[in-house]
């Protein structure tokens, strides 16, 4: 009996601290792998709303570019979300975007991207950003790129942007993020590649295909001390109708 008891509460212990880690990890691995890029919002210049603009040292607007589009085959900038990497344009790096995206499931802390990642951010989007043609080279002109993306933030939300345009410098902060009344955020751009956008977790924020992992580590959880509860009941039983 006591033997019995003793496999069982054993069984129940493995197993409990394997849900909580699971549970550890869904803090820092929220899915955006199924949801869209955040919508891009045209922006005036000389008249004209385009999708990005170019900014020189001075961080005055030069020119303005569109999206490659069925619409505008010959646009200059490519956004694609994770969701879109089995469809991606040819000029995408899918094969890094991969490997991107691959790192933020793997880490167990956002810290492991980024050291400087405050706690309590989660990832609330994950998408690619990639030029193409001459517009590829504005970057190493001193150039910097605006795009403003409709994410419905509040302006005491903080929001920060991150990118990824090698393995040796790793997840690098975008310094310039600035939440806008309209609930959109203008962010300039000094490099492009994989981009991953972190909000605070208040619990609101989710992908469309996850629900609260959390949650369902505590359902786990209780079904299995449940389920451990009835073992030692029908153990108990068994032992008192040997006796009698």
């Amino acid at each position: 009996m006591k033997k019995a008891i003793s496999l069982v509460l054993s069984i129940l212990m493995v197993l409990s601290l394997s849900v909580a880690a699971f549970a550890a990890e869904g803090d820092f691995r929220p899915s955006v792998g199924s949801k869209d890029h955040p919508v891009i919002v045209p922006q005036d210049f000389k008249g004209i709303f385009f999708d990005a603009l170019i900014l020189d040292e001075d961080n005055e607007v030069v020119e303005g570019i569109h999206l490659v589009t069925g619409e505008k085959p010959d646009g200059q900038i490519i956004v694609t979300a994770y969701s879109e990497i089995e469809v991606a344009n040819e000029r995408v790096n899918v094969v890094y975007m991969q490997t991107s995206y691959e790192e933020i499931l793997d880490a167990r802390s956002l810290k492991e991207l980024n050291e400087l990642i405050p706690a309590g951010m989660i990832v609330r989007d994950f998408f690619d950003i990639t030029l193409v043609g001459t517009y590829q080279d504005i970057f190493k002109e001193g150039k910097k790129l605006q795009i403003r993306f409709d994410i419905s933030a509040s302006l005491k939300e903080k929001i920060m942007a991150l990118t990824r345009c090698s393995d040796e410098s790793g997840w690098e902060f975008v310094e310039s993020v600035t939440i806008n009344p309209d609930g959109s955020i203008t962010v300039v751009f000094d490099k492009l590649c994989p981009v991953i956008f972190l909000t605070e977790d208040t619990g609101a924020v989710q992908s469309p295909a996850t629900s609260d992992i959390n949650t369902t580590a505590l359902w786990v959880l209780a079904a299995i001390f449940g389920m451990g509860s009835v073992c030692l009941l029908i153990i108990a039983s068994k032992k008192r109708a040997s006796v009698k």
